[in-house]
């Protein structure tokens, strides 16, 4: 009978065949030290941790077989079992001892990595080699169980029996991701199909369902992203991106007074063609109980009948696996309060994608959201097995409500900043109307971090067939616009990706993403600066520097004057009226959610949902933003007779249903 998990014992060694999952490092006194996540032959996982001179690591791959001769057992912990007593001769049960006194920085290190239970130890004595057996993992998703790495067992104190957590029904707080019953139920709610079409498709189902939305969920990129500048191209030398800029005069219907805008927007030269890179994705899927909920309103413990937002999310993760190509490798960490890695990082090419998209169906969501848990265990599996040749990106599927773990918002930031360091970028997929937006908007902040909002399994599914390519592509770093002289001063922007920064001199943008294609070229998303004029002239002068994706760093300077014609400039006055829209948007949106934070009038909810849960707030319209959606309105209709830009339908639609919504109140 092949050795397995529950053979190895405190301080003694052992022949094992175990698949490799999942590597994480740390440097302790000098020694480097590292956690493998290893899977016997009988499906259960546990760790082996590996001391600098010991095992040669490097050579292991993911969801390959080896054969670990000479492992030595270890056990941690040390303190009695309160209450629990053994069933064999009745004396109390102990957790085992470590063998730390072999190694002793692994008593540290087993601390440090959170183990709780039996491992094993690969030091001098212990050889490793591929498992005879092994032919290339084809289905490598991995089985998913209560007793994994953080199963604790005890010893007899009287006989000395080995007990396992099953046996004595401990319950380790583990919630694993649950499995679809045979019946195809999950006891959540239930599954029917979901519809919706149109980049704000969520702004417009919140405010039918008579809930004001999130301001930071009302972005500039969903409505202006695919516009272009109509404006001669910018040639810098030597360059893989060319500059567009422009400028206008144009009058604020809503206080009759006239603004100043420009606006700047890269693209790739025409004749390009634009290719992703390779891509190494490590997809963490949110399993916690939020994602239970249904995905276009929101839920927190009741009934649904619609489509949750876990079935949207993997609906659109099975979509992801037909837009992967060969040589990319994909990784699946499924993440409650805990985070495992489901999928190994392997290249699709030797991926059996019908068998992974089956698993992916079969999960169920239960438990609370470790998010940072989540992040880090993705993290750490790009970081095992870096490719230089790939893109290295962390995909985050979550309705971004962590409640368990480290939730700050600024420590969460900082996992994927420090990753962005080492070249690992972020995107992430707010999914359902209740994910919290601001939350979302943080993390995508990080540089060549970007975001995006679902509402249904089919708009997942959309997305990726038509944005995949861009979304995993930043194109460029590090863009500024700077005003070179005094005679200006910058009053506002609206930047698509989001600004990360601005002063009253310069706007700074970490990540610019392609945000459509021109034939075989591609558009970045661009940014629109309103500008107060401090000085008489006629003239502003910008520099332009942003630095390209292969490290080149380029500068353009250019002078700009105010056109006098109104047909010149359509481009900019486009994305002008509809800035102006989301602006005035996100201000009673913002106000509504103050002064519902402040009377109480916000859905509340238990304790334990955490701080990131955020509550409805009832549509509300006070009279006052009637009067200025109405004039909005007009100005938007004018615009589309100008402009012929008939996409301002929806947007004068919306503002014609928030008019008609007004309780005629000016609270």
């Amino acid at each position: 009978m092949a050795t397995t998990h529950t053979d190895i014992r405190d301080g003694r060694r052992v022949d094992v065949t175990v698949e490799f999952v999942s590597r994480r490092t740390l440097e302790l006194g000098g020694q480097r030290v590292q956690r493998l996540l290893v899977v016997d032959t009988s499906g259960e996982r546990f760790p082996v941790l590996v001391v600098s001179g010991g095992v040669g690591i490097p050579a292991l791959q993911f969801g390959k077989r080896y054969r670990l001769g000479g492992l030595l057992g270890a056990v941690t912990g040390g303190s009695a079992a309160s209450g629990l007593t053994c069933a064999g001769c009745g004396e109390r049960l102990q957790q085992e001892q470590t063998a730390g006194s072999v190694v002793p920085v692994i008593v540290r290190a087993a601390g440090q990595f959170g183990i709780d239970g039996v491992f094993g130890i690969a030091d001098g004595l212990t050889s490793v080699e591929r498992s005879a057996g092994e032919t290339g993992s084809v289905d490598d998703w991995q089985t998913l169980s209560r007793s994994g790495a953080g199963s604790q067992a005890h010893v007899c104190t009287g006989c000395g029996r080995h007990v396992d957590a099953q046996e004595i029904g401990d319950s380790t707080g583990v919630v694993w991701p649950a499995v679809v019953t045979p019946d195809g139920q999950t006891g959540g709610p239930g599954q029917t199909g979901g519809d919706t079409s149109g980049s704000t498709s969520g702004l417009r189902k919140m405010i039918e369902n008579g809930y004001t939305p999130q301001p930071a969920a009302i972005v500039d990129r969903m409505l202006y992203g695919t516009h272009q500048l109509d404006t001669p191209q910018s040639v810098t030398p030597g360059g893989s991106l060319e500059l567009r800029h422009g400028a206008v005069v144009a009058e604020n219907p809503l206080d009759g007074g006239t603004e100043r805008y420009v606006a700047v927007q890269l693209d790739t030269p025409q004749p390009d063609v634009f290719e992703r890179p390779q891509v190494d994705l490590a997809v963490v899927l949110d399993v916690s109980d939020s994602m239970g909920g249904p995905v276009d309103d929101y839920y927190y413990g009741g009934e649904s009948g619609g489509t949750t937002k876990l079935e949207a999310a993997t609906r659109g993760l099975c979509a992801l696996t037909r837009q992967l190509c060969e040589n990319d490798r994909l990784a699946v960490v499924l993440c409650n309060q805990q985070a495992v890695v489901a999928k190994p990082l392997d290249e699709i090419a030797s991926t059996d994608t019908a068998a992974i998209r089956r698993h992916i169906h079969e999960i169920a969501c239960g438990g609370d959201t470790n998010l940072a848990d989540g992040m880090e265990t993705a993290i750490d599996v790009l970081e095992s097995g870096t490719n230089p040749r790939s893109e290295q990106r962390l995909l985050l599927v979550t309705d971004t409500m962590p409640n368990t773990g480290s939730t700050g918002r600024d420590a969460l930031a900082r996992v994927l900043a420090d990753a962005a360091t080492d070249g690992i970028h972020t995107t992430l997929v707010g999914v359902g109307l209740d994910a919290n937006a601001e939350l979302a908007s943080m993390l995508s902040g990080v540089r060549g971090a970007n975001r995006y909002f679902v509402d249904s399994g089919e708009q997942f599914e959309r997305l990726l067939a038509t944005e995949f390519d861009r979304m995993v592509t930043p194109l460029g770093h590090d863009l500024t616009l700077e005003l070179a002289d005094d005679s200006h001063e910058i009053a506002a922007v609206h930047g698509s990706p989001p600004v990360d920064a601005t002063t009253d001199r310069l706007v700074y943008v970490g990540t610019v993403f392609p945000t459509h294609s021109r034939g075989n070229a591609a558009t970045c998303g661009l940014v629109l600066a309103r500008l107060t004029r401090t000085a008489a002239t006629e003239e502003v002068e910008l520099v332009v520097s942003w630095t390209e994706r292969g490290g080149g760093e380029r500068s353009q300077s250019v002078c700009l004057s105010w056109p006098d014609e109104e047909p010149t400039q359509t481009g900019v006055r486009t994305v002008v009226t509809l800035a102006r829209y989301t602006q005035e948007l996100r201000r009673w949106a913002a106000d509504c959610h103050d002064r519902a934070a402040n009377t109480d009038t916000r859905g509340r909810f238990p304790d334990r949902w955490g701080e990131h849960c955020n509550g409805p707030v009832p549509l509300d319209v006070p009279e006052r933003y009637a009067r200025r959606f109405d004039r909005l309105a007009d100005s938007l209709r004018q615009a589309m007779d100008r402009l012929g830009e008939p996409r301002f339908e929806r947007e004068v639609a919306l503002l014609e249903s928030l008019c008609a919504g007004s309780d005629s109140r000016d609270s």
